[in-house]
């Protein structure tokens, strides 16, 4: 049976009303992690699942034996939002954009030769669309279990938070998300996978030296599902002097469980639920 690596749920999860409760789950190939909240701001119940070793089985099964063990997933919660952290996204300024190309857009970066479904979003407000490929068995398992939720990617979220000018990077098991913003504008949204410490810092350095960054005062702000002292960490302070750590946003109300872990663990998903409100 699969069991979440972290699960976090408030003691009154079960006296909470599902009429008043969101279910936003992130999901790619490698992980699905999921967050309830209550009334909008009260974050109940944080579940992170790997998917490991990955290849060991096929997603779909994965994905019905979480279903299966994972009696959150069962409810009927008011709201489900779907949020695709998969690495085959474009980001299209509107003004090129063009619904009926989209496949072929998609084709100039991915190829042809992936028939997964292609789906497209465009952030509220934003001056771009994105333009996503998703794995088919994936999309039609949570088709299936969720028929009326609502479908985004992961950067469609990430674009809506503070622009805050540097480099934004996201740690999960050798996996890296970076958004670089420079004089209040998204330069890019990349996602990279990494074996060691040094493959992290190459990417980000490289980031920086394309940006016309400076490493040692550009600031690089770090979350996810990294720590102090650890081997990658120490090896961003080899070449990045301000490193800051980011905390979820003011407005959550977190469950007592959250305290036994780094402010800065959950903050990327704990900060889609003010996005996606």
């Amino acid at each position: 049976m699969i069991t979440p690596d972290y699960s976090i749920i408030s003691p009154d999860m079960d006296a909470l009303a599902a009429s008043q409760c969101r279910l936003l789950i992130k999901v790619n190939g490698q992980f699905l992690h999921y967050i309830i909240i209550y009334n909008n701001n009260t974050v109940a119940a944080l579940k992170y699942y790997q998917f490991a070793p990955v290849g060991e089985k096929a997603i779909t099964e994965w994905l019905e034996e979480l279903i299966a063990s994972d009696d959150l997933l069962k409810r009927e919660w008011a709201a489900v939002d779907i949020i695709y952290a998969v690495p085959e996204n474009q980001l299209i300024p509107a003004a090129l954009f063009d619904d009926n190309y989209a496949r072929e857009l998609s084709n100039i970066t991915n190829g042809d030769l992936n028939k997964d479904v292609l789906l497209t979003g465009k952030p509220n407000g934003a001056t771009v669309y994105s333009i996503f490929q998703v794995p088919t068995e994936m999309h039609r398992f949570f088709l299936s279990h969720f028929p009326s939720a609502s479908n985004v990617h992961y950067y469609d979220l990430w674009m809506q938070e503070d622009k805050q000018h540097g480099i934004q990077a996201v740690f999960y098991p050798n996996e890296l998300l970076v958004k670089v913003t420079k004089e209040d504008k998204l330069q890019i949204i990349q996602n990279y996978t990494y074996q060691t410490p040094e493959d992290a810092a190459y990417y980000l350095l490289a980031l920086y030296a394309q940006y016309d960054l400076s490493p040692e005062e550009v600031t690089l702000q770090i979350s996810g599902m990294i720590v102090r002292d650890s081997a990658i960490y120490n090896e961003l302070l080899k070449y990045f002097r301000n490193i800051e750590t980011l905390v979820a946003s003011a407005s959550l109300i977190l469950a007592a469980g959250f305290d036994d872990y780094p402010a800065h663990f959950f903050s990327p998903v704990l900060n889609l639920a003010v996005c996606a409100s």
